[in-house]
């Protein structure tokens, strides 16, 4: 009687073990951190590259660093120096929450996710292909480039949305005055040609500057 109820007991382990090890929720969507350079936390713990980033995971950089995500195979989103964002994708919708500091992204595979959004306070960016640089510059005012392809312009509080094309970078400030967001044209700030060239590289993409993709 004793080895049965000791078999039972462990099974129950076993079975509560494997639960826990389970993936996220059905439509989660997982990232792989492929690159991490100085100080790079997830949910307050340090990084590794292989690393998984789930539903849910806060991810911050310190002073001088980075760190490469990759989605689904060819989708990659790269934050710099001092900055957060919350990692939130489901299949259908793809939000990441970015709190502070800069980010770009370059996203190719859209056979589980149409639109991947990138929100902050001010703006919410969705990528219909192919490159993007943001950059939550303070809780009132972002800056947007459309460096390659479409992007979907939301002003937070705001119903109507502004699609921008672009071969080679257009960007703009989404900044809060009062109770409205005003948009003002912006040079290329915080990103390069050569910068965005290297993150699409990393997931086997080139980038044609000569025509919006």
């Amino acid at each position: 009687m004793k080895k049965i109820t000791c078999v039972l007991c462990v099974l129950m382990c076993l079975a509560v073990l494997t639960a826990c090890g389970k993936p996220g929720k059905t439509g989660e969507m997982t990232g792989v951190i492929a690159i991490v350079v100085g100080e790079v936390m997830v949910n307050g713990k340090p990084a590794k590259v292989n690393d998984a980033v789930r539903f849910g995971d806060v991810v911050e950089t310190g002073k001088d660093s980075k760190v490469r995500i990759v989605i689904d195979g060819q989708n990659a989103i790269e934050t710099w120096k001092d900055s957060t964002f919350v990692f939130k994708l489901r299949e259908g919708d793809g939000l990441i929450e970015l709190k502070a500091g800069s980010m770009g992204a370059v996203m190719k595979n859209f056979s589980k996710v149409k639109e991947f959004r990138i929100s902050t306070t001010t703006v919410a960016a969705g990528i219909r292909g192919t490159v993007l640089c943001i950059n939550a510059e303070s809780a009132d005012r972002t800056y947007a480039c459309t460096c390659n392809g479409k992007i979907a312009f939301k002003a937070a509080g705001q119903g109507e949305e502004t699609v921008i094309s672009a071969a080679h970078h257009k960007a703009a400030t989404y900044e809060r005055v009062g109770d409205k967001i005003t948009t003002k044209e912006a040079g290329m700030l915080y990103h390069t040609d050569e910068k965005m060239n290297d993150l699409a590289s990393g997931i086997g993409v080139k980038i044609d500057w000569g025509k919006a993709e």
